[in-house]
């Protein structure tokens, strides 16, 4: 599941603008991955998102300027945008894994 995502993010982060898209995509991630531990926990999760959609606000801010360099920006960003997912979804991971039900 973690590649389809990060493969997903670094598809849409190619298109000027689009990235912002990935914020929804990574809060549907979190949420599988607390639903796939059974720890979905309302106040855990907003609070998760949370920190996750403020850093990840910034980086698509920045990101947006990387597409003022043609083909070079969109790379990079793609580059950035997969990373960060990749890193998102490892700390859900382990985060949701400490808390389970299971």
């Amino acid at each position: 599941m973690r590649f389809i995502y990060v493969v997903l993010g670094a598809l849409i982060a190619l298109f000027p603008m689009a990235s912002y898209i990935l914020i929804a995509v990574e809060v549907v991630m979190v949420y599988q991955i607390a639903k796939s531990y059974d720890a979905v926990h309302i106040g855990d999760l907003v609070w998760f998102c949370s920190k996750m959609v403020v850093l990840s606000v910034v980086l698509k801010f920045l990101a947006t300027w990387l597409h003022i360099i043609p083909l070079v920006g969109q790379v990079a960003n793609s580059l950035v945008a997969a990373a960060f997912i990749y890193f998102v979804y490892d700390v859900a991971d382990s985060h949701y894994a400490s808390i389970s039900r299971r």
